[in-house]
């Protein structure tokens, strides 16, 4: 129960997502629905009940009526079951897509003229969407086995919040083949000129980070030769499988159209991206249903919908309609789950290997593989039959598999054969391990990490055309001189015009010097427009390094943001970052933020800045590994030393927080259990070192015997490597490993989970203290505005504005963005 109440409290200060309470939906009608849904929550979770009545046992898709009512950037997660029974593991994670749009499709300006990305805007209308699978995003719907007469179908809403209204099951229909659609398409071909949709201009999209494109690319409408113009939809930002966006537009004319698509796909040089395309909701064939865009390079191309050579068809009545486009990854769904199995038992394999050879390797050796695991050959053709699969699959399937995908596919298969065929091919595979799996740069690891790729649909959209005629699609691209020419224009501009990215400081306003990315400068300049109107702000990137320069120089700006929290010390202590304390309402702001956040910006009386960031240090855990071992997540540092001899058994390790670092650690990385003992650096009067207290010496002890004693790993390069290859399957790490787990480690998916730190238990006590590293902002002293500049960190680090910007930035970008503000209330 403390474990488990623990946990939930880590969550919630995690997440801090407000879960809305469910709403009940009334009564629903519908094919097969006999009673509306009813619905009950908690502060935690939704869970609706529907009653669900079939005429006859069978298949059936459910289709969901719904409105998501969280406007954070969480997608609806959701677990169904039917009759009480959960009838695949995959309906543990179901997903709907959310409506999103963007608040004003008129683009305003910055201060260099250049097109502002929009604010993402939640759109809280009822939606009308089949259940469907969830990591491939297939067009073919789910299907549900539901028994004759009534059936109770439970939502059990786990991410983000939704308002069911009702669930309607249907008997499954099959999308035509092309032949039989186009044998019964009817009607006359529209006689009218081309219709041009933006790729930009969508009226909604399934997630709020999927937007525009930004660029001075003379191929890409508009165009600007002075500044960066909105002009696309930005390929990266819809590719994750299930992303997608809805063009509405009107043709007056009833009969028969064609649909052409001007894009760039040059992130995929041996595959397709593919594409769902429905008109009103509907696929209307099978081609449509996963459509594949060719690589262009770094071109632009022309293409019409076509099915070997012949046009597809849309017939069309005179009036509004909706163009679909959905990323999906179905064609190499078969690829991709054998290929994550492929990788599972390569690694799996190699652990069942480490137990025989104790971790060791010994090339004078005969290690009698076939003695101790006789079926060792067995498990390696196996793998070997799999990776051929893979390679079938991609050759057969049409997505335009090359040398990339299949040379790492040859060079494993390659290995594996080699280990099978060989003389002492068994002995080589103890002795090679590392390179075959678990390891950096071995095999497996160069198989998982083309896994994800492979989900990956990244296409850039310039226009689209609705044709009367598949050969009126119109030429958009400029010719050589025209492109060579504007070439020249944007270099003679750039020496004109200045740019986004300008470190010049100007007179005539505050000049905020941004340590950080392209993004968050993006975001606060758009904040500090609408906080200090007539552009009394000037925002600019930087480093750390230019600072000092700049400061040498004469030429420092009034304010810098972020970077490392020792820099505003080292330089206050030479005299060149202003003493905030001096300012009268210091103590006010002061109480924002957790008082311990000022020791490293502290000198005497004197406070040389304000902490902007904080981070958090979690416990990571790949539960796959955890359960193979038969061993559970810890909750204190005796329960973690305790699985070490299991871990080492297997060759595995654990991540701290000093191996986290170099050959040089830091007080971050020394002080955790240190700080749990009670130990602290500093004497209460702060004029000398605690290192010889008991508690300090105690926690030291421990820290020390950590490595001395147990053999934890003194130092691991790259923990979100390590946890994916298995060799490291706990640690301690940063936040920021949560976010490329989740994002970049989807053969992972349902794999790991994250707990918090273990605790120091002494006389029933837990303590799991943990330093929180932070970055800075701060006035330089020879700033003339130091009121002005007081103002803006006073605004910038305030609860609404933190708030408004992490979200913001999350919103706009994806929840890869993530901010943890060191402001308490935000």
């Amino acid at each position: 129960m403390k474990k488990d109440k623990m946990k939930l409290g880590y969550w919630m200060f995690l997440f801090p997502v407000l879960i809305l309470l469910a709403v009940s939906p009334g009564n629903a009608e519908g094919l097969l629905l006999s009673n509306g849904g009813s619905s009950s929550s908690s502060s935690i979770i939704e869970r609706y009940t529907f009653t669900v009545e079939a005429d006859e046992a069978g298949k059936y898709c459910l289709l969901a009526d719904y409105k998501v009512a969280s406007k954070g950037i969480q997608k609806l997660v959701f677990a169904l079951r039917v009759n009480g029974e959960l009838q695949d593991p995959a309906h543990e994670n179901l997903t709907l897509p959310a409506a999103w749009r963007d608040e004003s499709q008129d683009y305003a300006v910055n201060e260099f003229g250049s097109d502002l990305y929009p604010l993402p805007v939640l759109v809280e209308e009822d939606q009308h969407q089949y259940l469907r699978e969830r990591v491939y995003c297939s067009d073919e719907p789910l299907l549900f086995d539901l028994q004759a007469g009534n059936n109770e179908i439970e939502i059990t809403v786990t991410e983000a919040s939704a308002v069911f209204s009702a669930l309607t099951a249907v008997k499954p229909e099959s999308i035509p083949a092309f032949e039989a659609y186009v044998s019964e398409i009817q009607g006359q071909k529209a006689n009218t000129e081309p219709i041009v949709i933006e790729g930009e201009k969508y009226t909604t999209k399934t997630v709020s980070s999927i937007r525009a494109g930004r660029s001075r690319n003379a191929e890409l409408h508009p165009f600007d030769a002075s500044r960066a113009t909105i002009n696309c939809l930005a390929g990266s930002t819809w590719d994750d499988p299930g992303e997608g966006v809805n063009y509405t537009f009107t043709v007056n004319e009833t009969g028969v159209y064609y649909l052409g698509v001007r894009y760039q796909q040059n992130s995929k040089s041996d595959m397709n991206t593919f594409k769902t395309i429905r008109m009103d909701g509907k696929t209307i064939c099978q081609p449509l249903s996963a459509y594949g865009f060719a690589y262009t390079g770094s071109g632009i191309e022309e293409t019409v919908l076509s099915v070997q050579g012949q046009p597809i068809p849309f017939y069309l009545e005179s009036g509004e309609h909706t163009l679909s486009m959905i990323s999906t990854a179905a064609p190499i769904a078969a690829a991709h789950s054998t290929l994550r199995q492929v990788v599972t038992e390569m690694n799996t394999l190699a652990l069942d290997i480490r137990v025989i050879s104790g971790n060791k390797v010994d090339t004078e050796r005969s290690w009698k593989l076939d003695y101790y695991m006789p079926e060792a050959r067995e498990r390696l053709q196996g793998i070997l039959e799999k990776i051929d699969h893979v390679y079938s699959v991609l050759e057969s399937s049409g997505v335009g598999t090359g040398k990339t995908t299949l040379s790492t596919l040859d060079a494993a298969r390659r290995q594996v054969e080699g280990y099978l065929t060989d003389k002492d091919g068994l002995d080589n595979l103890v002795n090679q391990l590392p390179s075959f799996a678990q390891s950096s740069g071995s095999m497996a690891e160069s198989l998982s990490l083309m896994a994800p790729d492979m989900l990956l649909q990244p296409l850039t959209i310039d226009r689209i055309y609705l044709l009367g005629d598949a050969k009126d699609l119109p030429d958009d691209s400029k010719g050589f001189l025209e492109k060579a020419w504007q070439e020249v224009r944007k270099t003679v501009l750039s020496f004109t015009v200045e740019s986004d990215t300008a470190q010049t400081n100007r007179d005539d306003q505050l000049n905020v010097w941004l340590i950080g990315s392209v993004q968050e400068q993006e975001v606060l300049r758009e904040l500090a427009d609408q906080a200090f109107p007539g552009s009394s702000v000037h925002i600019a990137l930087a480093n750390e390094g230019k600072i000092q320069l700049a400061i040498a120089a004469d030429n420092a700006p009034d304010v810098v943001l972020g970077g490392n929290i020792t820099q505003p010390y080292q330089l206050g202590i030479r005299g060149a970052v202003y003493d905030l304390s001096t300012f009268e309402d210091f103590e006010e702001v002061k109480n924002q933020f957790y008082s311990e956040s000022f020791v490293p910006v502290t000198l005497g009386e004197s406070i040389y800045a304000l902490p902007q960031t904080m981070d958090m240090w979690v416990f990571f855990y790949r539960s796959d590994i955890l359960d193979m071992l038969g061993l559970e997540v810890p909750d204190t540092w005796d329960e973690l030393i305790a699985m070490l001899p299991t871990l080492y058994r297997y060759g595995m390790n654990v991540n701290t927080a000093m191996a986290a670092g170099g050959a040089l650690k830091n007080y971050t990385q020394l002080m955790p259990l240190i700080m749990e003992c009670g130990g602290e650096l500093y004497a209460p009067d702060g004029m000398s070192a605690a290192f010889c207290t008991p508690e300090f010496i105690d926690g030291f002890t421990r820290l020390t015997e950590l490595y001395t004693k147990y053999g934890v790993a003194t130092s691991i390069g790259n923990f979100y490597s390590s946890m994916r290859n298995g060799t490291a399957p706990v640690g301690i790490s940063a936040i920021g490993t949560y976010t490329l787990l989740r994002r970049a480690a989807s053969e992972l998916d349902g794999m790991w989970g994250v707990a918090p730190i273990p605790a120091l238990e002494k006389n029933g006590e837990y303590s799991r203290l943990h330093p929180a590293v932070v970055s800075g902002c701060y006035l330089l002293s020879s700033t003339k505005r130091a009121q002005e500049g007081w103002e803006f960190l006073k605004w910038w680090m305030s609860a609404e504005t933190q708030n408004n910007f992490a979200t913001r930035l999350q919103t706009t970008y994806g929840e890869e963005y993530l901010w943890i503000t060191a402001n308490r209330e935000a």
